[in-house]
């Protein structure tokens, strides 16, 4: 079960850090310019991908604002209150 939805409005956190691993997933140069910017859920993967210890990439996310080009994990996010 995924912790957000399509169509949720989130932020990216501003606290990551190039080249870390969030989730299985590592946060890049390109997906710098997200940090603390409020995003929108686009669509979400569950992947298992079969490696030599049994393997298991999780569920990620796809946003609006990059076209769906990167994963965001959900460690990644964070939720927003907009009021």
């Amino acid at each position: 079960m995924t912790k957000f939805k399509n169509g949720e409005m989130l932020m990216v956190r501003g606290d990551l850090r190039l080249g870390e691993v969030y989730g299985n997933l590592e946060f890049t140069s390109e997906m710098e310019a997200y940090r603390n910017r409020i995003v929108t859920i686009r669509s979400n993967t569950d992947t298992y991908i079969e490696n030599a210890s049994g393997g298991y990439l999780g569920i990620y996310y796809h946003i609006n604002q990059d076209e769906g080009r990167f994963g965001w994990s959900e460690e990644m996010l964070q939720k927003v209150s907009l009021f």
